[in-house]
């Protein structure tokens, strides 16, 4: 078994924030695979339940908010037993350009306070990684906490949008 969990920020108000990349992109896949979120109060999560090479992978959107995404994780993870090696988490990040896809497989959280949350509560960095580009808050002269926290525009979404499609369509090669 796998997790897949996309980090962002539940909340109507935050939805189509840059923030939310995490949630946009796991929301993608559990639409693509015909997965149905169920609320967990229990782990403080959204779950879904997808099947990606033969192996059942476990889609997660923390109900914890972006600084505390570790939290929830870490409850699914005990709970089914998931080790931080078979764990990955989808997220924005300020220092890529719009849409870039970056994957590794372990590393510092990079100032992200929400994979910094993860490795706290997981305890280690060996944890996968997909980072996703947002642009970057210095040309436009906003702190990173509101550049995050601001909606695409539609020449961005548009630009967003097919970067989450060909993420998806990638997917099982990646987690292999």
């Amino acid at each position: 078994m796998k997790i897949i969990a996309g980090l962002g920020n539940p909340g109507k108000q935050y939805k189509k924030n840059r923030h939310n990349l995490g949630f946009m992109a796991v929301d993608l896949l559990a639409e693509k695979h015909e997965a149905t979120w169920q609320d967990q109060p229990r782990f403080n999560a959204q779950l879904a339940e997808i099947n990606i090479n033969n192996a059942k992978v476990l889609l997660v959107k923390p109900k914890t908010f972006m600084n505390k995404s570790g939290q929830a994780v870490v409850k699914v993870a005990n709970y089914y037993k998931v080790y931080p090696n078979d764990t990955w988490l989808i997220f924005d990040d300020v220092d890529l350009d719009l849409a870039d896809i970056r994957i590794r497989k372990e590393g510092s959280a990079g100032g992200h306070q929400g994979m910094a949350s993860v490795i706290e509560h997981l305890g280690t960095e060996k944890i996968s990684r997909i980072r996703i580009g947002v642009g970057d808050n210095r040309k436009t002269g906003m702190t990173s906490e509101d550049y995050v926290l601001k909606n695409f525009s539609q020449a961005e979404k548009k630009e967003i949008d097919k970067a989450l499609a060909d993420l998806v369509q990638r997917i099982a090669e990646i987690l292999q």
